[in-house]
């Protein structure tokens, strides 16, 4: 914008902010007198005519944009409003989404305490949970996930956990989970092992009842056996020995539940005083459990290869049955102590050796 004020013929002339390019040859010269056409007037520093404000045209000022102010040194450029994020400004943000974490809860062991709290992550809070299906008896689950309880009953129990969120439309989640309830770990024995032969093979097992099978067997540091003997892993003692007497041992069993579970027990091992067969030498038997199968097999000392085996009194516990070969097995169907006279005999030449001997049998 340019504002020109010149005096010609004793008028004062004045041009207002007019817009015109700033190439000067478009306009035509003014004459020698300074004159100019009607309706231009002369420029006399440029000696060109310009036209008058009004008759060629508009001329009024030109507002010029104001420079937006200086924010200082190191300000960010606010620069050109992005069309994209202004559309999304208005738009609340999504929650992520719901998920349930995928952990496993442990193994419960039957009247023993049990808490475990199931977790998710995303959704909007608070979550709240709850299931569908057969959830352990005796154990239950509260809104905010925790299963909790006493469980009364053995078994593996399966369940559908559900998650939800508190969004007006609600995010649910949901996911089967299956958790065991074990009958309380026990070293089942037998608690008084078969006598084992001085300087001959010997073998016998202990046995383990509850938790989760299998079973892990092992001895306690500074606790020996007979020197010669062995404790395995699965439970075998295995070896042959030439000490005297008896001893005492403590065995540690440790069950595969999550987490194991480990109990103990004191055994008694004694040498054989046997010295004319057939000798028996089972001393007790094991425990059972109703509905686990049961494998125990009698020894005795022989003086032939084909030794029989019966029951004489008694009777073994109702699912289990005693083989002519000594092996007593099955499957208990009832809980309780039951008492039975266990015979072996065999022919030594005309003479028919017996041994007998009462063993009683717990059933839980």
């Amino acid at each position: 914008m340019r504002r020109v004020a010149w005096v010609g013929g004793g008028v004062v002339f004045g041009l207002g902010a007019c817009v015109f390019a700033p190439d000067f040859s478009r306009y035509p010269p003014c004459d020698t007198a300074g004159a100019c056409p009607s309706g231009f007037t002369c420029l006399v520093p440029e000696g060109l005519c310009l036209p008058d404000c009004g008759e060629r045209g508009p001329c009024a000022p030109l507002e010029e944009t104001p420079a937006p102010p200086d924010a200082g040194p190191g300000a960010p450029d606010p620069g050109t409003p992005d069309a994209g994020e202004a559309a999304d400004a208005g738009q609340p943000e999504r929650p992520p989404s719901l998920e349930l974490v995928a952990t496993l809860p442990p193994d419960g062991v039957e009247r023993e305490g049990f808490t475990f709290g199931f977790q998710a992550r995303g959704g909007t809070p608070p979550l709240t949970f709850s299931l569908a299906g057969d959830a352990p008896p005796g154990l239950g689950l509260d809104a905010q996930g925790t299963l909790s309880g006493t469980p009364t009953t053995p078994g593996e129990y399966t369940f559908t956990l559900e998650a939800r969120d508190a969004a007006a439309e609600p995010q649910r989640v949901s996911q089967s989970v299956t958790v065991r309830i074990h009958p309380e770990l026990r070293l089942a024995g037998p608690l008084i092992l078969a006598d084992f032969p001085r300087g001959g093979v010997y073998a016998e097992r202990v046995l383990a009842l509850g938790g989760r099978p299998p079973y892990t067997f092992t001895l306690p540091a500074g606790n020996p056996l007979p020197s010669g003997l062995a404790l395995y892993e699965e439970g075998a003692v295995r070896g042959t020995s030439n000490s005297a007497g008896a001893s005492s041992f403590e065995v540690r069993v440790t069950d595969s539940a999550r987490p194991p579970r480990i109990t103990s027990g004191s055994l008694q091992l004694t040498a054989s005083s046997c010295t004319a067969p057939p000798c028996m030498r089972t001393r007790t038997l094991p425990d059972a459990r109703v509905g686990d199968a049961y494998t125990y097999a009698l020894q005795a000392t022989t003086g032939t290869t084909s030794p029989a085996w019966s029951v004489t009194a008694g009777a073994p516990p109702p699912g289990l049955q005693l083989t002519s070969d000594g092996v007593l097995s099955g499957t208990p169907l009832q809980s309780g102590r039951f008492e039975a006279t266990y015979c072996v005999s065999e022919w030594l030449g005309p003479v028919l050796g017996t041994r007998s001997v009462t063993l009683s049998l717990k059933v839980l």
